[in-house]
């Protein structure tokens, strides 16, 4: 409660400063700023699943333990 009460007033307090901010100083940069977004979502999305194939690539690689098959 205290978490989102918190966030309310911020948003209250400064969020239409913050519109006029973005709409004068920083136009022309949010498609910029929404590419690089976009970049750096594709760049993680890449090495997540980079990790993933890696990931079952070794542990087919490792071999079972004659215990534990039994």
């Amino acid at each position: 409660m205290i978490r989102y009460g918190l966030l309310a007033w911020l948003g209250i307090t400064y969020g239409r400063h913050i519109v006029r901010l973005w709409q004068r100083d920083l136009d022309g940069w949010s498609s910029k700023i929404l590419w690089v977004y976009a970049g750096l979502v594709v760049v993680g999305i890449a090495y997540g699943v980079w990790k993933f194939r890696r990931g079952r690539r070794t542990q087919q690689s490792v071999p079972t333990p004659a215990q534990d098959l039994a």
